[in-house]
C-alpha cells in the first residue's frame, strides 16, 4: 500500500462494536523506507463519538527519513539540515483520542543518543492546537541551527538563537511548548539546564523564555 507515494504496510484488528461497550482494537504500521514499525493496542468505545485509549510503541532505523516521508518537517529549513546519516529511534506512550483530539501521556522516547519524556495534547477542529511539555537528557543544537563557520567560536547569543528557531505557521494553528534540556551542545560548547518556553497563535511564534547556564 502507498499513501502519498510512501510505501506503507498495515494490519488492523477490531472486535464487534456496540454502543457503550469497550471494544479491543489494534493497529500495526510499517514504513518500509525508514524501516519503522508502530503498534497501537487498546480499546474503542462508542457513544456519540468513537474514542480510543491504549498504548503505542514503535521503533525505527532512520528518524529523519521517516519525518521527510510523512511530510512532518517539509518546509522547515533548519530541520532539513540534519545529517543524512540514519538515526535510530523508539517511542512508548499512553494514547487517547478521537477524530478531533489526541493525547500522549507518560511519553518516553529516544532519538539517537537523546532520551526524553513528557506529554503532548492535540486538538483539531476548525483550528488546530498542540500543547507539549518535554524534557530531554541532551541535545546538539548545532544539528538544528544554520550557524556559519565564522560563528562557531562565538558565545551563546540568545537573541540570535531565538531568530534561528522562528518559523512561519498557519493562522489557524496555536499551541504552547515547554522544553527543558539537561545538557545542550552549542558551537563546540556545553550549556546546562536549557529552558525554552514558546507559544504560537495568529501566525506568529512568541518566545516567552529562553535561558541556560553557560559554561
Amino acid at each position: 500500500m502507498r499513501v502519498e507515494n510512501v510505501p506503507l504496510g498495515f494490519e488492523l484488528s477490531v472486535g464487534e462494536m456496540k454502543a457503550g461497550d469497550r471494544t479491543p482494537a489494534s493497529l500495526s504500521l510499517k514504513f518500509v523506507q525508514s524501516r519503522t514499525s508502530m503498534r497501537v493496542n487498546g480499546f474503542l468505545s462508542h457513544d456519540d463519538l468513537v474514542f480510543f485509549e491504549g498504548k503505542l510503541d514503535g521503533q525505527g532505523d532512520d528518524f529523519v527519513r521517516l519525518l521527510n516521508n510523512t511530510g512532518i518537517i517539509s518546509g522547515i529549513d533548519a530541520l532539513m539540515q540534519l545529517e543524512a546519516l540514519p538515526v535510530s529511534f523508539s517511542i512508548e506512550t499512553e494514547i487517547a483520542g478521537s477524530a478531533k483530539t489526541l493525547k500522549l501521556d507518560d511519553l518516553d522516547f529516544r532519538v539517537g543518543d537523546t532520551k526524553g519524556n513528557g506529554h503532548i495534547a492535540f486538538v483539531s477542529d476548525e483550528a488546530t492546537r498542540v500543547d507539549a511539555m518535554l524534557s530531554l537528557n541532551s541535545l546538539t543544537l548545532d544539528d538544528l541551527l544554520s550557524a556559519s563557520d565564522k560563528a562557531q567560536s562565538a558565545p551563546l547569543d540568545v537573541e540570535a538563537l531565538a531568530q534561528n528557531l522562528a518559523i512561519d505557521i498557519p493562522a489557524t494553528f496555536s499551541g504552547k511548548l515547554d522544553l527543558t534540556v539537561n545538557a545542550a551542545k552549542y558551537r563546540e560548547g556545553l550549556v546546562r539546564q536549557l529552558v525554552l518556553r514558546a507559544s504560537a497563535g495568529n501566525g506568529k511564534v512568541a518566545l516567552e523564555r529562553l535561558s541556560a547556564l553557560a559554561p
